[in-house]
């Protein structure tokens, strides 16, 4: 898995070819605590620092606010957390799927 930031005005790559179970884990209780608590600025902040642990802290917390375009944290933190980490669809699969439900419907 691979993350875009902008760092001092030029974008960097950080990879991840590993996940452990732990990251597993932790990604699902993130998951649960926001889905029972609400989102919150301490729940974000949760969520940015474990992503940073996913890459083995290669970037801070602040180099991920200030390196992610702001249109784009939150899919950033979902795509990591859900889509890489949990195996949960993506967005896109998503319409994808509601989409073709709704062709199907039209047609039945």
């Amino acid at each position: 898995m691979e993350i875009v930031l902008k760092i001092n005005g030029e974008d960097k790559t950080f990879t991840q070819s590993f996940v452990s179970g732990y990251c597993f884990k932790k990604a699902l209780e993130l998951s649960t605590e926001e889905e029972k608590k609400g989102f919150d600025v301490k729940i974000l902040e949760k969520e940015i620092d474990f992503v940073c642990e996913v890459f083995n802290n290669q970037f801070t917390r602040d180099e991920f606010y200030k390196g992610v375009d702001a249109t784009k944290l939150m899919s950033e933190i979902r795509r990591i957390m859900g889509e890489e980490i949990l195996g949960l669809p993506s967005e896109d699969e998503i319409t994808d799927f509601l989409t073709q439900q709704a062709e199907n419907e039209k047609g039945a």
